[in-house]
């Protein structure tokens, strides 16, 4: 069985962490999303299919800019926008530069500004909240540092007798 790096672990501490507080859509939401946005990527229009590696849906503000998987924050996207172009980027700034074209540019803007009044506007975790969960998350992988150092030294010492 392969081992997973201490890093990988971390992130998904905190990624579980996170979850805690910050709900997944659920299968309703997805639903919505799905017949909202017409089975279409946001961004380029390109059709998608569910349940497929080019379907995505997609953080308008990525988590790692305090943005959270509400509902309001998501988007249909295809693997293209989503994983090779878009990445942390700025959905505006990114939606101009897929649609240079400013009749294209503002309907999906649009579509998109829609969506997220219908759905209450785009939600960030309070500043007090995305604190504490580095806190706790800094403080779960420490201890974790901490037992896997016991480990490696009780494994070292019985390798040694």
């Amino acid at each position: 069985m392969p081992t997973m790096p201490i890093s990988r672990v971390k992130n998904m501490i905190h990624r579980a962490l996170r979850g805690i507080i910050d709900l997944d859509l659920t299968r309703k939401q997805e639903s919505h999303l799905w017949e909202y946005f017409e089975d279409a990527c946001a961004y380029c229009g390109c059709p998608l299919k569910k349940k497929t590696k080019n379907a995505h849906m997609d953080h308008l503000i990525p988590v790692s800019k305090n943005g959270t998987n509400h509902v309001s924050n998501r988007v249909l996207s295809c693997a293209r926008c989503n994983e090779h172009e878009k990445k942390d980027m700025d959905w505006e700034a990114f939606l101009r530069h897929k649609n240079p074209e400013p009749v294209d540019f503002e309907a999906r803007k649009e579509r998109i500004l829609d969506w997220q009044r219908q759905h209450g506007g785009a939600f960030r975790l309070p500043r007090g909240t995305e604190l504490q969960l580095k806190a706790s998350a800094s403080a779960v992988c420490r201890s974790l540092e901490l037992e896997v150092q016991r480990l490696k030294t009780r494994s070292s010492s019985c390798r040694n007798r």
